[in-house]
């Protein structure tokens, strides 16, 4: 109750600091209102020329040495036009307004998912949202951040309703960040959901020609100039120049350029090799969306502090995961949540290390396993199988017992359990997340009924080979 209400001070504090023009005139949203100007008036094919973005925003917003420039795919610049309508002040109040109905959307599409906060305390999932910094900084900022978040929260919901095809449609119109969505594409090929790659390649091509056909392709190619200045040839004078600074960065990017000083090629390959080791670590766990968003935060090229935010994602299921297994990682998991939800603002007051970030997200990365999978429905409820005897079946069992005796059933009673198990989840699977989670506990019996089974089978074999009784085979 302290930690949420320091941070709550905290959160409020620096919203105060919107309704200084002094100070918002120099925040991200500067960067998007001239953005939208320069599409709304013609000029969508200076968007990646420094000069002329410098003179717009010096123009439009207040003077400065120096341009925040844009560097997200033109499509996006359609979205902040009608802001450019209003003066920046008032388009700044207009966009703060709808950023923060986005936040009640995220919330209300993430409930579901929220349940294990709330039996922890019944007001934490809101103060979740409320009191985490990137939340606060993304409002602030006038961020995307949010937006992104309604995304890929959709996104979750549509694979754990089986619509492959959806999500990955919607998974491409966040292409704007596509330093997210092509590591979380890359696990999906891995995993090989087809229908999923269908839908993003359909959706992030058609972003990508309309990006082209604002730009030309004479903007585009500045723009691809511009993303080799922010990575592969990035230095410290293209960091002044574009206000980019690696350090800030909650990633794996950021913490290995923190501890070397450097953007040298060595240290480029380190993080390219950790990146790809990032990956192929969760490509061997069981398909689930929030692992790969998490996966993909860590190991993208650039991240701003405000993108943080969609860690909410990942937390909500692991900690709902830990409560309702309470298997024998579920303290570890709560513990490591815990942190990233109090870091940033630790991180904060510390000196702003951001950076640091990167540690407990690396930590939940490896801490989870089956089980969370199994908890976030992300895989149970679109397979469907018997996966889950092994890891998932020591979570899902009663004081972290494992499922060795499931194991050694014979293979009638093992497939009548994996027919029930099909059997309940078909008619949840339209009803949506809160009543599918009911399907848990079912299942959970299931198990138990065929662990007992096996334990009455070794104390009485005869009576049991006459009658089947409590055998699942025989009473099916």
């Amino acid at each position: 109750m302290v930690v949420i209400f320091l941070l709550l001070l905290l959160c409020l504090s620096g919203l105060s600091m919107a309704f200084s023009r002094s100070v918002n005139t120099h925040f991200d949203f500067r960067t998007q209102y001239a953005a939208g100007y320069m599409v709304r008036t013609g000029h969508a094919r200076q968007l990646y020329d420094y000069d002329e973005t410098r003179q717009t925003q010096n123009k439009l917003v207040s003077p400065s040495d120096k341009a925040l420039p844009f560097i997200h795919l033109a499509y996006e610049a359609l979205f902040y036009a009608p802001f450019s309508l209003f003066t920046y002040e008032t388009a700044y109040f207009l966009y703060f307004g709808v950023n923060v109905s986005f936040l009640a959307w995220a919330f209300f599409l993430l409930r579901p998912y929220l349940s294990g906060f709330a039996e922890i305390w019944r007001l934490l999932p809101s103060a979740i949202f409320v009191c985490f910094l990137p939340m606060t900084m993304t409002l602030l900022e006038g961020q995307n951040s949010i937006l992104l978040l309604v995304l890929m929260i959709a996104v979750m919901v549509r694979l754990d309703r089986g619509e492959d095809l959806s999500a990955g449609l919607l998974l491409g119109l966040a292409s704007v960040k596509f330093q997210y969505v092509v590591p979380i594409a890359v696990l999906f090929l891995i995993w090989r959901r087809w229908r999923f790659l269908v839908g993003f390649a359909v959706s992030s091509a058609s972003v990508v020609v309309i990006s082209v056909w604002l730009t030309g392709v004479a903007g585009f190619l500045s723009y691809l100039h511009l993303l080799g200045s922010m990575s592969a040839n990035f230095s410290s004078q293209n960091g002044m120049h574009l206000g980019i600074r690696p350090e800030l960065m909650p990633n794996l990017r950021g913490l290995i350029y923190a501890i070397s000083g450097s953007s040298s090629l060595t240290i480029s390959l380190v993080t390219l090799s950790l990146s790809a080791a990032v990956i192929l670590w969760t490509a061997t766990r069981r398909l689930s969306f929030p692992l790969a968003l998490l996966a993909s935060l860590l190991v993208s090229y650039h991240e701003t502090f405000t993108d943080a935010s969609l860690l909410i994602v990942p937390i909500a299921v692991a900690v709902t995961a830990a409560v309702k297994t309470r298997c024998a990682r579920s303290l570890y998991i709560a513990l490591v949540s815990a942190v990233i939800v109090v870091a940033p603002a630790v991180l904060l007051l510390a000196g702003v290390r951001f950076y640091l970030l990167a540690i407990p997200m690396l930590a939940l990365v490896i801490l989870w396993d089956n089980g969370v999978q199994f908890a976030s429905l992300t895989a149970a409820g679109n397979r469907g199988d018997f996966a889950i005897i092994g890891n998932v079946g020591e979570g899902i069992l009663p004081n972290g017992r494992n499922f060795e005796a499931v194991s050694d059933l014979s293979t009638g009673s093992v497939d009548c359990v994996r027919g029930k198990f099909q059997d309940a989840f078909r008619p949840q699977r339209n009803l949506g997340n809160a009543k599918r989670a009911n399907v848990f506990f079912y299942v959970h019996n299931l198990f138990f009924l065929a662990q007992k089974n096996q334990i009455d089978r070794k104390q009485h074999p005869d009576r049991m080979h006459a009658t089947g009784r409590n055998d699942p085979q025989t009473s099916a």
